[in-house]
């Protein structure tokens, strides 16, 4: 019998990792414990990397030889130069032309140094602004406005650079969903490689002086490519294949972890000063909860599809068809008409921001109280018909409608004082139900037995 490969041993596993950075920053590992931990050691992810995971959760790929094999103190670096990428917002923040590698490598290196300056312990090679000859204590946009204007320039002595042979022929190639800046990976002993494994400085990648000789290639501790991606059995897609609203997650996130941590600790000033800022925030982004709400719609209305194979099935030599989303589902907006009066512009700006998320789908409007009494579909804002109604208000009767209606969602337009339906009575509509309040500052989401909860500000839609 063949002996079995004894398994690598570290100074501490993972787990230890992620606790250990409590006792750094508590502020930090509250972020990090919103975050899942997906080992993946294949070459997508050569160290370490935000991405999602196919269920739809942001997440930390790490590679295990990279991030264990450093000194306890860098690796908790590592994961810090992680956390301050999610709660900095940076890949949603820059929208990067991936189609020029060159260009994209100054955004990831100008993000990095905004960073890694506040970071005390990180392995060798990352780059800082001195490294440019920039000040410390700026800000991502302006390290990325002044190495795009210094691009050409040697940092050292202020000849020109010059990109090594290959740079040119690797600028514009491999031009996959979402990808960023190639320099952002690299092996286990620091090298910076490609999404194959190879490392770059094969490929001549980087740029030399002309005058005095000195090389940029500054060695990045993470990759930026698995940004908005997945990784599943190996290989990276975009996250929008499993409809995941990036931006939404990730702002989901952060404010989550502000809301739940009680002592941020001692904080850089720039930081404390991004958290005061988000911390006045006091409604969600109405928008894309709405989005997110109807994505879930989406991928439970699912069809048979010949052109799609069950591939749960295929190893066991049975080729049945798949399912697929059904790109035409219903919506059923319900008015609360009870006597609660609301803005007509602000549900004229709900209805179109509805059609925009899926332009498909068959919209229809119930006026209710304690029953329905009307029932109609709309195409565009001027379709919406007076109101009908003004007794008191029950929930119960717009479910049994929706029901008969056979739609898929329920965006219910309401104060929420009224007498609910019990959770199973409802069926599907536990889950695919929004309740849509305007102007309330009450802490309504307890109140509420099931669906998910938006409140509209109306001075953000004039």
């Amino acid at each position: 019998m063949a002996k079995q490969l004894k398994e690598k041993e570290y100074d501490f596993s993972f787990e230890e990792l992620t606790m250990s950075v409590l006792a750094v920053q508590r502020f930090y590992a509250t972020i990090l414990s919103k975050v899942s931990k997906i080992e993946e050691n294949g070459p997508a992810c050569p160290t370490a990397a935000v991405g999602f995971s196919k269920h739809g959760k942001l997440c930390l790929y790490y590679n295990k030889d990279f991030v264990l094999g450093l000194p306890l103190e860098q690796a908790q670096g590592v994961l810090v130069h992680e956390v301050l990428h999610i709660f900095l917002r940076h890949l949603n923040r820059f929208k990067i032309d991936e189609s020029n590698r060159h260009l994209a490598e100054l955004y990831n290196i100008g993000m990095d140094m905004a960073i890694n300056q506040y970071i005390p312990h990180l392995p060798e090679g990352v780059v800082y602004p001195k490294d440019y000859d920039l000040p410390n204590d700026e800000t991502a946009d302006y390290y990325i406005a002044e190495l795009i204007k210094k691009q050409n320039e040697c940092p050292k002595c202020g000849g020109k650079m010059q990109k090594q042979q290959g740079q040119d022929e690797q600028d514009g190639q491999d031009e996959q969903d979402g990808q960023g800046d190639q320099d952002g990976q690299g092996d286990q002993d620091g090298q910076p490689q490609d999404q194959q494994g190879q490392p770059q400085d094969q490929q001549g990648q980087g740029s030399q002086c002309q005058d005095c000789g000195h090389e940029s290639k500054p060695i990045q501790i993470d990759s930026h490519d698995l940004w908005g991606k997945v990784i599943e059995n190996g290989e990276v897609k975009d996250a929008k294949e499993y409809d995941i609203d990036v931006e939404y997650e990730v702002q989901k996130t952060v404010m989550s972890a502000i809301k739940e941590c009680k002592d941020y600790g001692k904080l850089p000033s720039f930081i404390q000063k991004e958290l005061e800022a988000l911390k006045t925030v006091v409604r969600h982004n109405w928008k894309k909860d709405l989005a997110v709400f109807n994505n879930t719609i989406l991928t439970s209305k699912k069809r048979l599809s010949q052109k799609r194979i069950n591939k749960r099935l295929v190893d066991m030599g049975y080729l049945l068809p798949g399912k697929k989303k059904s790109r035409n589902p219903k919506l059923l907006i319900v008015r609360d008409t009870s006597g609660s009066m609301y803005n007509d512009e602000v549900q004229a700006v709900l209805l179109n921001e509805i059609m925009q998320i899926n332009k498909s789908a068959t919209i229809l409007v119930a006026d209710c109280d304690t029953r329905v009494h009307q029932t109609y579909t709309v195409k565009n804002a001027s379709d919406f018909k007076p109101y009908k109604g003004g007794g008191g208000t029950c929930f119960k009767d717009a479910f049994v409608e929706a029901k008969k209606l056979g739609v898929d969602g329920v965006v219910y337009l309401t104060d929420t004082d009224g007498s609910f339906p019990d959770k199973k009575e409802v069926g599907k509509f536990a889950s695919n139900t929004i309740w849509v309040t305007f102007d309330d500052s009450r802490d309504v989401k307890s109140r509420l037995p099931f669906g998910k909860h938006i409140n509209i500000d109306s001075k953000s839609v004039k």
